[in-house]
């Protein structure tokens, strides 16, 4: 069974070794965390979604190995109600859609879920978004905070009628199922016509999962502030000192016939996350080239920019990425390759999705993504 919490002690003859501990199988699962010991006697422990294996680099002696799954860890009674999140509705809108109306926010202050999620996004929202530099001599596209309120409108406007119609209609085992079609136009004076369908779940997924931004103001995420050393717990650094736990309890189960249910995923003393690395193996391949809007003008390159995935053994998951163009010869200025935020007055830049299909990313390992400007 999965664990969400172990540790043990260990006895270093000759150090320093590694201790790392995995999602599955060892070297070749994700790597949950990874602690380097020094010689000496030593306790050490790790905290994460399900660690289910353990290796010690040198094999010297562990003893007093203890862990917590995930089921004893939701039950603890110590758990201390924090806060309430959820997505930013507007509550006239939603009257009777379960609880959804309800106030959010902190415990202590409950708000409407509007006002909830720009104080998330006012506790969590990055200072910036990437480095002032490309290379020497070469800036990057400015980085622009992008307003809050509008991330709210677009969410509004584009995503709350369908996820309301869906929410009211289909229990929660079937979200996945609904589909929304919307007729697109075709360009001249065709007669035919045509329309698209997406999964409005699935598209809500896709935004919390790349935009950090997005997760926030839709209640996926959150934040508080770390404090190093509270009355009465030790200091651990750079790493909380509290364990967080996310619930979320559906009145009639999953399939809207059952008994209450509750789900929980904990969160152990979260730390920094770490920096991703350098894009690996980046290379533009010329895909093609694209006729001009007007006759007997230049054509232009449709390019494709492809690197390397992270490794899946990394303890941690590229969401979004950036993408810019600058020319060489002749020397030209860094053009951004991202599409602006909707409603956003200082024409923020929107994150690109770090997704690939899977048949792609089996075959190639590679993330991909096009310059067609």
């Amino acid at each position: 069974m999965p664990l969400t919490y172990v540790q043990g002690s260990i006895n270093v003859a000759t150090g320093p070794i590694v201790i790392a501990a995995y999602a599955g199988a060892p070297f070749f699962s994700a790597l949950i965390g990874a602690q380097v010991v020094q010689t000496g006697s030593h306790g050490f422990s790790f905290g994460g979604a399900g660690i289910v294996s353990l290796v010690v680099m040198g094999n010297p002696p562990v003893t007093n190995l203890q862990g917590v799954d995930a089921n004893g860890a939701a039950n603890d009674p110590a758990w201390q109600k924090l806060e309430v999140v959820g997505l930013p509705v507007e509550p006239p809108e939603w009257a009777g859609v379960f609880g959804w109306p309800n106030s959010q926010g902190m415990n202590v202050a409950l708000v409407s879920p509007v006002d909830a999620a720009l104080d998330r996004y006012r506790r969590g929202a990055p200072y910036f978004g990437w480095d002032d530099l490309i290379q020497p001599a070469r800036p990057a596209p400015p980085w622009v905070d992008a307003d809050p309120k509008a991330i709210i409108q677009t969410l509004q406007t584009d995503m709350m009628d369908d996820l309301r119609k869906m929410i009211s209609t289909l229990p929660p085992d079937q979200h996945i199922t609904y589909r929304v079609e919307q007729p697109l136009a075709l360009s001249g004076n065709s007669t035919h016509t045509a329309t698209t369908s997406f999964s409005p779940i699935s598209t809500l997924m896709l935004g919390v999962a790349s935009d950090t931004l997005a997760s926030l103001i839709a209640g996926f995420g959150t934040a508080y502030p770390h404090a190093r050393s509270p009355a009465g717990v030790a200091d651990f650094g750079n790493v909380s000192p509290f364990d967080f736990m996310v619930t979320a309890t559906f009145a009639k189960g999953l399939d809207a016939k059952s008994p209450e249910a509750e789900y929980a995923a904990i969160v152990c003393a979260p730390g920094p996350a770490p920096l991703p690395p350098t894009p690996a193996n980046l290379s533009p391949p010329l895909d093609g080239l694209a006729a001009p809007a007007t006759a007997d003008t230049p054509w232009h390159a449709l390019t494709r920019i492809m690197w390397d995935q992270v490794p899946q053994a990394t303890p941690f998951r590229v969401g979004a990425y950036a993408v810019g163009r600058f020319g060489v010869t002749p020397n030209r200025p860094t053009v951004p390759l991202m599409r602006r935020r909707k409603f956003d007055p200082a024409k923020a830049l929107q994150p690109i999705s770090a997704t690939t299909s899977q048949q792609v990313g089996d075959a190639t390992g590679q993330l991909r993504a096009s310059d067609e400007t």
